[in-house]
């Protein structure tokens, strides 16, 4: 069928193969054929199928970073950096093509007809972000793509380079300069409101401004874990409150950094040397439910456990947020329980009821 006349049966054979990925020395070859398809959403759903073929990467990687930098569709060449980032989280060649991606402002035009289509770029950002831990083989085109004189694409752009230098601050030194002159960057004037942040704007309101310098000082402390002036603006970033009042009429668009969430994580990376910032992080642990698509409160936990391994605060929060049909409606408060699985460990059991009632 991946070879029929028919465009909608080739696309439904190539994606029926990636909701079973058996066969892979078979398969992953005749779908590498079917990225050349003159089709665009056969190819799309050939792409979307290799990247669940995570046995078999060294076969379907060469074809799909062709695919990512140079597929004719922004649509498939999104898709495929998605799937390369499934295939090998931590290749070196996988983070040098989402760096190339970030300079690619392509949209695919009218499958998104009300909000617009992400561009290729959005996604490289947030892929970015998601392979972050693991590419400290990237920090130094990281630290020249900071430094070079081209104008930040965005600021969660900015966001996913600093997140990266941070996972690996001792390779990320270089940086120092940069993002001190960041940190003391002067704020854009506060504004009544806040406008929907766009991943496809430079920075030019009070919320961007203040998302530069947080994702600055994020870097600073955990280059520098004594440097009491990064530490204070992460820890005042907590504090503030602002920004829940002025993101709740964005909620129904998705969940959004904000100030609150980077510091948070900031916090947590720099572990049992971040313990004063344990009150403001224990009150935005009790942040109620009414927007579940901000993951706050998921992410002042992760940042308890971490500074303080014997706080049991941060299960007793997630235990109540997983018994509320938001949780459930939401994907984002369950990558929170994804998020900070890792660092909870055996104490994670305690969620273990409430996650088997509520998830069948």
């Amino acid at each position: 069928r991946l070879k029929s006349r028919d465009e909608a049966e080739r696309a439904k054979a190539a994606e029926w193969l990636g909701r079973r990925p058996f066969w892979p020395d078979i398969v992953v070859p005749a779908l590498v054929q079917v990225l050349g398809d003159h089709a665009v959403r056969v190819r799309r759903e050939a792409v979307v199928s290799l990247g669940n073929y995570g046995r078999q990467p060294d076969q379907a990687v060469p074809a799909l970073i062709s695919v990512a930098l140079a597929d004719p569709s922004p649509y498939v060449r999104e898709a495929a950096l998605r799937a390369l980032t499934e295939l090998d989280p931590t290749g070196e060649r996988i983070i040098r093509v989402l760096l190339v991606a970030l300079d690619d402002h392509a949209a695919e035009k009218g499958s998104f007809p009300v909000f617009g289509s992400p561009t290729v770029s959005t996604v490289a950002i947030q892929e970015l972000n998601h392979v972050a831990r693991h590419a400290e083989g990237a920090v130094p085109a990281v630290i020249a793509r900071l430094n070079s004189d081209y104008t930040w694409n965005n600021v969660y752009e900015f966001r996913a380079l600093t997140t990266l230098l941070a996972y690996h601050p001792d390779a990320s030194r270089a940086a120092l300069p940069f993002l001190r002159e960041q940190m003391e960057r002067e704020l854009e004037p506060d504004g009544a409101g806040i406008r929907l942040p766009q991943y496809d704007a430079p920075s030019g309101t009070f919320f961007e401004s203040m998302m530069v310098r947080v994702s600055a000082a994020a870097v600073v402390a955990a280059i520098e874990p004594d440097n009491e002036q990064a530490l204070q603006i992460l820890i005042t970033a907590l504090e503030d409150k602002r920004w829940a009042d002025r993101l709740r009429n964005f909620g129904q668009f998705g969940p959004f950094e904000e100030p609150r969430t980077v510091a948070a994580e900031a916090l947590g990376l720099l572990g049992p040397r971040a313990g004063a910032a344990i009150p403001a992080l224990r009150r935005d642990l009790e942040t109620n439910n009414e927007m579940p698509e901000l993951v706050l409160p998921g992410k002042a936990a992760w940042a308890l456990a971490q500074i303080d391994p014997t706080d049991t605060d941060c299960l007793a929060v997630l235990a109540d947020n997983i018994k509320t049909p938001e949780f459930w409606d939401s994907p984002f408060y369950r990558e929170d329980v994804e998020y900070i699985s890792k660092v909870l460990g055996d104490r994670l059991s305690a969620l273990v009821p409430a996650i088997v009632k509520h998830a069948g």
